[in-house]
């Protein structure tokens, strides 16, 4: 894998100016490589149906689809009110985003493929109304970022990671980052069966909103193009936006952080993983 040319860069830049970009997740992850090595501020986020949920909530009912779901996220029983400023955010950072994950894939069940839909009409509703242009992807992306962390992270020296899962050692051995700074997170509610001991000592803290809005002042990028690593749900592609306004370069890497720490914490059944299983096939 090596960085796009200059030339191809420029004639992206030239679509970027007529609109949407599709781009499939190699090149994706062949521009995040040319933003860390110019290191170029940039926020990849992806947008699933929990996402979906949120910013489709316009009415009591939909409102009250998108409080369940945050619910069952991060256990807080949120007000309209509450829903809707959640809301707001997620919408910014979907209008916000570089790269926006949020095509779909053939395996995915009839639910969810509704939900992609859904989100499919509101970008081009938003780009109708003046969203800035963007690159669209699919939003596994994380997974193609997941396997390319080795060529990315090559020659980085800083990592900041946002996460309930304690990364330090498994980066610093896996791809020999010097600098591993964690931002834990409490982890999904629903999740907690697999939880350790490192990840239980915030079980009983709300992430909203007193502890989001302090986790959101307390980031800082320590040098120009930092490379973050998000896995923080919902709540995190907001995170995303706040990285890439202070010159860092944001990663939405979601339950892929999980996989990374031993845990498997997506698809039909709940898993422990050895650690040594946890590095990602080779490119």
């Amino acid at each position: 894998m090596v960085p796009l040319h200059d030339s191809n860069l420029t004639e992206l830049q030239g679509w970027l100016g007529e609109g949407p970009v599709e781009l499939p997740r190699g090149q994706v992850v062949q521009l995040v490589l040319t933003w860390i090595r110019w290191k170029t501020p940039a926020a990849v986020v992806r947008f699933g149906e929990g996402e979906a949920r949120l910013l489709v909530a316009n009415d009591a009912r939909s409102v009250e689809v998108a409080r369940r779901k945050l619910l069952r996220q991060t256990g807080g029983d949120f007000t309209a009110k509450e829903v809707l400023q959640i809301r707001s955010m997620v919408m910014h950072a979907f209008d916000e985003a570089d790269v926006v994950g949020i095509r779909g894939n053939p395996s995915f069940n009839e639910e969810r493929k509704m939900w992609v839909h859904r989100i499919e009409c509101l970008f081009e509703d938003r780009c109708a109304s003046g969203r800035r242009p963007a690159i669209v992807t699919r939003s596994r992306i994380c997974e193609n970022l997941h396997r390319a962390l080795a060529t990315l992270l090559d020659g980085v020296r800083m990592v900041s990671v946002i996460s309930c899962r304690d990364l330090k050692s498994r980066i610093e051995l896996l791809y020999g980052v010097e600098d591993v700074r964690l931002y834990q997170t409490p982890s999904e509610y629903i999740k907690r069966e697999i939880d350790d001991e490192y990840e239980a000592a915030l079980h009983g803290v709300p992430i909203w909103p007193e502890f989001y809005h302090r986790l959101r002042s307390e980031i800082s990028v320590r040098v120009p193009g930092e490379v973050f690593l998000v896995g923080a749900g919902i709540l995190g592609k907001d995170l995303c936006i706040r990285i890439r306004e202070l010159g860092g370069i944001a990663l939405d890497m979601g339950s892929c952080l999980d996989l990374m720490a031993g845990k498997v914490t997506r698809g039909p059944n709940l898993l422990r993983l050895d650690p040594s299983s946890a590095a990602p096939p080779p490119n």
